[in-house]
């Protein structure tokens, strides 16, 4: 039998995005979005692929409503239970142990270059990068509309705003160059 990995996984984040309406499609709208930012930072393929991957089971360790929920709001705070519980989950599981670190680190701001590291441990880049598609995607859930495309200045602008304390600035750059035609934006909607 041959399993395709990344078909796996988005049926796997379909399931887990099922435990509330407001969740519908989220990891799959932040993998997608986090591939286009590494592709345009210049990440790998396989950095690429360890991104999308990652982002598909983001948030694998809400293992409840609350738990999932609590991070829909764009000003969270780095110490999402979840993320810990997550990690620690893939980790139990050799093929998804490499994605235990991006998991682990998803919430990480980036705070003007502190949050590279984190008690000691380097933050993957990947980490930094999901961290920017979902709240992005989070953002889009809050201004959900019809017409994507007539608040997307606004929340570009939110997004932008967050460079430097939030956001890795290559990363933003990157977001500046993805989110600049029409088409992402009818993409993730």
């Amino acid at each position: 039998m041959n399993i395709n990995l990344i078909e796996l996984l988005v049926c796997i984040s379909k399931i887990i995005d099922m435990i509330n309406p407001r969740l519908n499609l989220h990891h799959v709208r932040t993998a997608f979005i986090a591939w286009h930012l590494a592709r345009e930072s210049q990440f790998t393929p396989a950095q690429c692929r360890k991104t999308l991957l990652a982002a598909l089971l983001h948030d694998i360790g809400g293992l409840n409503e609350e738990s999932r929920l609590l991070p829909l709001s764009y000003y969270d705070n780095e110490l999402n239970n979840h993320a810990a519980v997550g990690a620690e989950l893939l980790a139990s599981v050799p093929l998804l142990n490499p994605l235990s670190p991006i998991v682990r680190y998803h919430h990480t701001h980036w705070d003007n270059g502190k949050g590279a590291i984190v008690n000691g441990e380097k933050v993957p880049k990947e980490s930094h990068v999901i961290y920017l598609a979902d709240r992005l995607d989070v953002l889009i859930a809050l201004y959900r509309t019809s017409d994507i495309t007539s608040v997307k200045d606004e929340i570009s602008n939110i997004i932008v705003g967050g460079e430097h304390l939030l956001y890795k600035p290559e990363y933003i750059d990157a977001f500046r160059k993805v989110s600049n035609g029409e088409h992402f934006w009818q993409s993730i909607t």
